[in-house]
């Protein structure tokens, strides 16, 4: 049983789901239909279902997805929300799950889904990229966050750092559900991933939330700005990216642009 990474067996679900599913092959949507096996996975805990027929099988997946519907209800709406895949589509999946360690692995299972499924299609778009897993918890470790410490990713994507966090946490310091891991992004599907990600480690979601963190609008994250002890991000970058108004960049001192006039240098 693979007990480390989960990659190999994203690329051959991901084969096998292109080849066969009718009606969208766009990786986006087979990442979320694999996201909600995973959940349905984690709910079903120890449950044997190496021998369950496939169409049974998919009645059981279908039935505990409504579940995680009620659990989350931050990032499933009831209405029109169910598996779209067939029976025959799960069943290869959940004997591809049966064939991992899936509570145990030692690289996080929802990056490696991510990076296998949309980590290229979405790379560079708007400044977006993901950060390594190794990367991501060679900073954690440098910082040693304690368990006490208000945490915010001010760009957190689809949640990469914040896990890595909850990761250290739970290998250091043995403790359940964490309410003090915050993240902000602009882009409202990657927030959705970070959710999803957080959720399937059982972690709540509430604090991860769509906004500008460059403007903070207040009615949307309130006033506590200057509120965390630990922010650690990995921030949009690329020269023609255009971030903010010139309102809104005035305010901080790395986002002015220079001119020489003469000897002298202006801020514009």
């Amino acid at each position: 049983m693979e007990k480390f990474s989960a990659k190999h067996t994203f690329e051959e679900i991901r084969n096998f789901l292109a080849g066969r599913f009718m009606g969208a092959t766009r990786d986006e949507f087979l990442l979320e239909e694999i996201v909600k096996l995973i959940f349905c996975k984690y709910e079903l805990g120890s449950t044997n279902t190496t021998d369950i027929e496939e169409v049974e099988l998919s009645k059981l997946y279908r039935e505990t997805f409504k579940n995680v519907i009620n659990e989350y209800s931050d990032i499933y709406s009831e209405q029109n929300c169910e598996i779209q895949l067939d029976p025959i589509s799960i069943g290869y999946i959940d004997k591809k799950f049966n064939q991992i360690d899936l509570f145990g692995m030692k690289r996080d299972v929802i990056g490696d889904a991510y990076e296998i499924f949309i980590g290229d299609s979405i790379k560079g778009q708007s400044g977006q990229f993901f950060t390594p897993q190794n990367a991501a918890e060679a900073l954690v470790k440098m910082i040693a966050p304690e368990r006490e410490s208000k945490v915010l990713d001010l760009t957190c994507g689809a949640g990469g750092f914040l896990v890595a966090i909850i990761r250290y946490w739970n290998e250091t310091q043995k403790v359940d559900k964490k309410d003090n891991i915050y993240g902000i992004d602009k882009d409202n599907y990657l927030i959705r991933l970070a959710k999803i990600h957080l959720a399937c480690m059982g972690q709540k979601t509430e604090n991860i939330i769509c906004a500008d963190s460059l403007l903070w609008d207040e009615d949307i994250l309130g006033k506590n700005e200057e509120a965390f002890d630990i922010i650690l991000t990995n921030p949009p970058f690329g020269v023609n990216i255009q971030a903010g108004s010139l309102e809104t960049l005035s305010k901080f001192e790395v986002a002015y642009k220079y001119k020489k006039i003469g000897n002298c240098e202006t801020s514009l």
